[in-house]
């Protein structure tokens, strides 16, 4: 199943390095900001629900394309995908600016945990539940 959701941002002066670009490392953290956004806003659950479990992430990646530069603003489009009964997530990441050029693409695959740190064999109730809603739409 995939859902799919956008996440504006423009990046801080902080995320540029001396090549007055942003720096490769500042993509994950974008991408982190789209998946809390993914959490808040479309499955609607509070920062203290997203800590009640752990979604480690296993696997990453990232293909740049053009440089992010400070004072514009960049969209980032997701689509989350998971396959049940597996119990993981897969988001993948493009990066537009405002033309709609392709900047980066990259992904993060998670799985879940649960208080003893040991892998589920399937989703939190509450994130099934939520994901599922999402299909009714």
């Amino acid at each position: 199943m995939n859902h799919s959701f956008t996440y504006k941002f423009m990046p801080c002066f902080a995320d540029i390095d001396s090549y007055s670009i942003a720096h490769h490392s500042k993509y994950f953290c974008w991408f982190e900001m789209a998946r809390f956004h993914f959490m808040g806003e479309y499955l609607d659950l509070p920062l203290s629900t997203v800590h009640e479990f752990r979604s480690p992430v296993i696997r990453l990646g990232c293909e740049f394309k053009q440089p992010v530069l400070f004072g514009q603003e960049y969209t980032i489009e997701t689509l989350v995908s998971y396959k049940l009964p597996k119990a993981s997530l897969t988001f993948n990441y493009e990066i537009k600016n405002d033309s709609g050029q392709l900047i980066a693409k990259g992904f993060t695959e998670h799985v879940f945990l649960n208080s003893n740190n040991e892998l589920m064999l399937s989703f939190p109730d509450i994130i099934l539940r939520r994901m599922l809603s999402l299909q009714e739409v």
